[in-house]
């Protein structure tokens, strides 16, 4: 039922009464423009009305939850310019067309999801990003998300990732989703799609549409479908940044500088805001130029650990691509965590060094992706300086001559159920992880099944066909034989007919 003009006006009078009570906005809890937008826009408060069928009650809670986490999330200051730019421009999530309905669609390509690929934290801000900048295109009217499932399997199943983005349509973006389209899933897959409607309520799950090429029609137009669904849109996803209008600010912390400590306590200065570092922007073979030095670092972004035994091991290259001998140093977030070796040193002009890192015994490999290191660097003289002249050079060096190149951790695979890792039992940490690793379990196991069975079709099929060319020689040699037999028969039948005759 649509609500009344009076629903909202109750609706907006509780709100502030509530905020009053709790002294949220005298105490900043909430973020100015969330206040505002409470004030003066009807239909924003409406959807609060309708995302709950009317009911007051439901609609309240929800319109406070909404506010606290946008000002906790920083919601209202995200921008392009700081969430991960290399991810906004991956083309894993992008607008483009639109349903049978006239709305947007939020394309989501899982083949290009890899978990543990990007931090989640980056991940969430991207989607955030893009919920907000559609909600101001759209100015408020649904969207349907469509998961193009086309050539993803396991690996790209990230339910971590799936559950957030249902906890933003069903907590804090009211009234804002029309469809939920997954297009070309695989039966394999099927199992894991059971555990994330038990995640939606009732409403939520009438709205999930599957479809393959042959049925997109139904609900996507094929002039808006792109060519590898089966229409007849040439779109090719390439990030373009979101038009504002003129003086209109992108948030309240564009160009916020903060320090960042890591292990020694020496601050590096960067750009950062409330939810993560603002990546400076560097050329993409990863040579880093400071101060006339050039310093290449392999991985350029993100650091992938993986399973050498129980031990979970990455490992750092950094090659002197300058003339003069640059000086090196490794720092992390978390210095009690990790082994780093060697963690200072010297390179002279084309020399490699690979710096190893090992998560320490009695740490856990699911906080991983929340650590960060830093590889700093300058310019000395010679390669022949002493540890502790060395120490000495970079405590009396000022901070401007040093460069901070960060790197994020990541986790590039599993380890099987039951082994230990790092002193600890490595296991899923929920139970909607464990529900899936069971059903993934006896997904792969059904899967050996049936290609042993394929297998063994295949051999009784080379049986049939061997035994069908045995009996068909053996008729060949039969007919032979009884055709030599009757040619025989006929030459004596001959032979008498003449000797009876003379």
């Amino acid at each position: 039922m649509e609500p009344t003009e009076k629903d909202i006006n109750d609706l907006r009078s509780s709100f502030f009464k509530r905020c009053g009570e709790e002294k949220v906005i005298s105490l900043g809890t909430f973020h100015q423009n969330d206040i505002s937008r409470a004030r003066n826009d009807d239909d924003w408060i409406r959807r609060f009305l309708l995302h709950h069928d009317n009911d007051h009650k439901e609609a309240l809670n929800m319109l406070m939850e909404t506010c606290d986490w946008r000002k906790k999330f920083g919601t209202n200051d995200i921008n392009e310019k700081n969430v991960n730019l290399e991810l906004l421009e991956s083309g894993s999530m992008f607008p483009h067309g639109k349903d049978r309905d006239g709305k947007t669609l939020l394309i989501f390509k899982s083949k290009k999801h890899v978990k543990g690929t990007y931090n989640f934290e980056d991940i969430k801000r991207v989607l955030v990003y893009w919920m907000e900048r559609l909600e101001r295109q759209e100015k408020g009217d649904m969207i349907s998300v469509f998961f193009d499932m086309d050539g993803a399997g396991y690996s790209n199943m990230d339910m971590d990732y799936t559950k957030y983005i249902i906890s933003l349509f069903k907590n804090y973006y009211p009234y804002f989703l029309n469809y939920i389209i997954i297009f070309e899933m695989a039966w394999v897959l099927n199992a894991a799609f059971k555990v994330i409607k038990t995640w939606l309520p009732p409403k939520a799950i009438r709205k999930i549409k599957f479809v393959s090429k042959t049925n997109l029609k139904d609900l996507v137009d094929p002039e808006n479908a792109l060519r590898s669904w089966g229409g007849f849109n040439d779109y090719v996803y390439s990030f373009e940044p979101e038009e504002r209008a003129v003086g209109e600010p992108f948030s309240a912390q564009d160009e916020c500088k903060k320090k960042v400590h890591f292990a020694d306590k020496s601050p590096i200065l960067d750009y950062a805001c409330e939810s993560g570092f603002i990546e400076p922007t560097f050329p993409k073979d990863a040579s880093t130029i400071v101060n006339h030095v050039k310093l290449a670092v392999n991985p350029c972004e993100t650091l992938p650990f993986s399973y050498d035994g129980n031990d979970l091991k990455g490992s750092i290259t950094l090659k002197n691509d300058d003339l003069q001998c640059v000086s090196f140093k490794v720092k992390t977030t978390s210095p009690k965590k990790f082994r780093v070796r060697p963690s200072l040193g010297v390179l002279s002009p084309d020399e490699t060094v690979v710096i190893n890192v090992v998560l320490l015994t009695g740490y856990e490999s699911p906080g991983l992706n929340r650590d960060k290191f830093l590889i700093m660097s300058l310019p000395v003289q010679s390669n022949d300086m002493t540890p502790e002249v060395l120490h000495d050079l970079w405590k009396s060096t000022p901070e401007e001559e040093v460069h901070g190149f960060k790197l994020r951790c990541s986790l590039s695979e599993s380890k099987p159920d039951g082994a230990i890792v790092n002193g600890s039992a490595f296991a899923s940490h929920t139970p909607d992880d464990q529900k899936l690793t069971k059903v993934t379990s006896d997904m792969l196991k059904l899967q050996s099944a049936v290609c042993g069975l394929r297998e063994e079709v295949k051999v009784v099929q080379r049986q049939q066909w061997i035994i069908a060319a045995a009996i068909l020689f053996l008729a060949c040699i039969i007919a032979y034989i009884s055709g030599n037999k009757s040619g025989s028969q006929r030459s004596e039948n001959s032979c008498w007919v003449m000797n009876s005759t003379i």
